[in-house]
């Protein structure tokens, strides 16, 4: 009989890299047979309804209130839910071990959940960091303690979940790293590349605070030096995003390289889906962002990398692949991994 498995991420966003991390997991457990149930780990909508002046206020006034978010996610759940019949739960990858209230209610939800009904539970692809209020951290902790198996996805993660947590768990580079393996996405070569594509993410607090940028004029100079120190060989940028809320952002850049950048022909995309996303890359030779998905994309479809450091994931990256060019290795240790937990939960007894 096959085994049931209920995966829970934020493939349903309009984010580039929360759809193909949804993809590379859900595509490799049903090509080994298993039945596939999907459901967001957290999405507002699900929790407090559909977006009006109500849920908004609703949301703003339970947001910093673990027990009142406790209360409707859980509710929203049991309504989805009438029975939770599964042999194992997967919840990843991303950023999802970080200050995030929602992230941290359902981790602690969910968790609860498989322990009371003794499933299997397993967290695969994640990272996070420190930078959040104690009872915060204190309840990761309780959550983290429940899982039967934690796969992250950098060293910094691996360290902090081993010193600051005291959970096990084991590294493994990010599932999207395997994306055009088990996705089935042929990454040869489609002729010269001779364009260099520039996915910026809005400034932010966390640019400001860690890169020491002051403001968003200061921030669009950032961007033009890196593309003049990345364009040799180029005759086109190429200026999208990965993310839909950066869309704004991306814009107003286009429009300011473009007054700047006098030499060179630049070019806006539009925002519209994975696929296309991925056709641009293999079609360029260095991909500037501070989106972390949107390099993996570029790094395993063959292009030069240049990340925005603004963040702890972002630095981690930078230090670990930016001058990596085995990507077969990496592709090889994340589909060990998938293979590793698809036995352990093939195995399971009913």
């Amino acid at each position: 009989m096959k085994k049931n498995i209920l995966i829970l991420n934020q493939g349903i966003t309009e984010n580039y890299g929360d759809v193909a991390i949804n993809n590379t997991i859900t595509s490799f457990f049903k090509s080994k047979g298993f039945n596939i149930e999907y459901y967001p780990f957290w999405l507002e909508e699900y929790v407090f309804g559909k977006e009006n002046i109500l849920s908004k206020i609703l949301m703003h006034a339970v947001w910093k209130i673990p027990f009142l978010m406790d209360f409707f996610n859980k509710n929203s759940i049991i309504n989805k839910f009438k029975r939770l019949d599964y042999d194992a739960i997967i919840i990843g990858g991303g950023e999802l071990l970080s200050g995030h209230r929602g992230f941290n209610s359902s981790l602690n939800i969910w968790s609860k959940f498989a322990e009371k009904r003794k499933i299997p539970i397993y967290l695969l692809g994640v990272s996070g960091d420190t930078n959040m209020p104690r009872y915060i951290f204190n309840r990761n902790k309780k959550s983290l303690n429940r899982f039967s198996g934690i796969f992250v996805r950098d060293s910094h993660s691996y360290d902090m979940l081993r010193n600051e947590y005291n959970v096990e768990c084991k590294y493994s580079p990010d599932v999207v790293f395997a994306y055009n393996s088990i996705c089935q996405n042929d990454n040869a070569d489609l002729g010269i590349r001779k364009q260099l594509l520039c996915v910026p993410i809005d400034f932010n607090d966390s640019i400001n605070k860690n890169m020491n940028i002051k403001d968003v004029e200061e921030y669009n100079e950032y961007l033009i030096k890196k593309i003049l120190d990345n364009l040799k060989g180029n005759s086109k940028v190429l200026i999208t995003c990965s993310v839909l809320d950066d869309v704004k952002f991306t814009k107003s850049f286009y429009n300011y390289a473009k007054n700047k950048l006098k030499e060179v022909e630049v070019e806006y995309v539009d925002y519209t889906c994975l696929d296309d996303y991925i056709e641009l890359v293999k079609k360029s030779n260095c991909v500037i962002s501070g989106r972390m998905h949107a390099l993996i994309l570029a790094f395993v479809n063959k292009c030069k990398i240049v990340p925005i450091p603004f963040k702890e994931k972002l630095i981690c990256f930078n230090n670990e692949y930016s001058n990596e060019n085995n990507i077969l290795k990496i592709e090889n240790k994340v589909i060990e991994t998938f293979e590793e937990l698809s036995q352990t939960i093939y195995t399971l007894k009913a």
